[in-house]
């Protein structure tokens, strides 16, 4: 318990709106999920690639945290589970995946291009 002595009632009001403020404070993050379908033959290659792609991801700068997932009954789909502190640190780790050939690597072997949906979370 915190003890306040000697305040007006002017800083006491004030003290009072900035607790009830950052009581009321939500922070919202990115989330995001990709989806994929890999061609037949190649589970296994894109498999190493999404695994290196999910350890650089969760050391980037911003990833609050990935997940890898693979479908339990068609192996061929894959699904990255994404937490950002913004869409922007996002875009920028893409980036990054475009410049060192990953991207162009994990394409190479998938059915079509991977689509995403992007959410706002509260925690």
């Amino acid at each position: 318990m915190v003890t306040i002595t000697n305040t007006t009632d002017y800083e006491l009001s004030k003290l009072s709106f900035i607790i009830q403020l950052s009581s009321m404070l939500i922070i919202l993050f990115s989330l995001v999920i990709v989806s994929m379908s890999v061609k037949k033959g190649y589970i296994d290659r894109v498999s190493e690639i999404l695994k290196e792609i999910v350890n650089l991801m969760s050391e980037a700068d911003g990833c609050i945290s990935v997940q890898l997932a693979q479908d339990v009954i068609n192996h061929d789909k894959f699904k990255i589970y994404e937490k950002w502190e913004s869409e922007e640190k996002q875009k920028e780790f893409l980036t990054l995946l475009r410049e060192n050939g990953l991207f162009s690597q994990l394409i190479a072997n998938l059915d079509d291009m991977p689509s995403s949906e992007t959410y706002k979370t509260k925690n």
